[in-house]
C-alpha cells in the first residue's frame, strides 16, 4: 500500500473509533437515564399501591361490622333446631 492509502486508512480507523466511542457514551447515558426513570416509576407505583391498599382497608373497616350478624337462614335453622330439641324432651 502507498503512504497516502495508509494515512487514509488510519484516518478512517480513527474516525470510526471516535464514532464508536461517541455511540457508546450516548448509549450509556440513555441506559442510565432509563434505569433512573424506571426506578422512579417503580417507586411511584409502589407508593400508589400502598395508598390504595390503605384506602381500601379503611373503607372495608367502615363498612364491615366488627361483630357479624347471623343471616336469616341461620336464624331460621337455629329456631327449627330449638323446636325439634324441645319436642324430643
Amino acid at each position: 500500500m502507498s503512504k497516502t492509502q495508509d494515512q487514509k486508512l488510519d484516518e478512517t480507523d480513527e474516525m470510526f473509533s471516535g464514532k464508536i466511542n461517541e455511540f457508546t457514551e450516548l448509549w450509556q447515558k440513555k441506559f442510565n437515564d432509563f434505569n433512573i426513570n424506571s426506578h422512579e416509576l417503580r417507586k411511584q407505583l409502589v407508593d400508589r399501591h400502598i395508598k390504595e391498599l390503605e384506602h381500601t382497608h379503611q373503607k372495608l373497616s367502615e363498612t364491615i361490622p366488627e361483630k357479624p350478624k347471623a343471616s336469616s337462614l341461620l336464624l331460621a335453622l337455629r329456631k327449627r333446631q330449638y323446636e325439634l330439641a324441645k319436642q324430643k324432651k
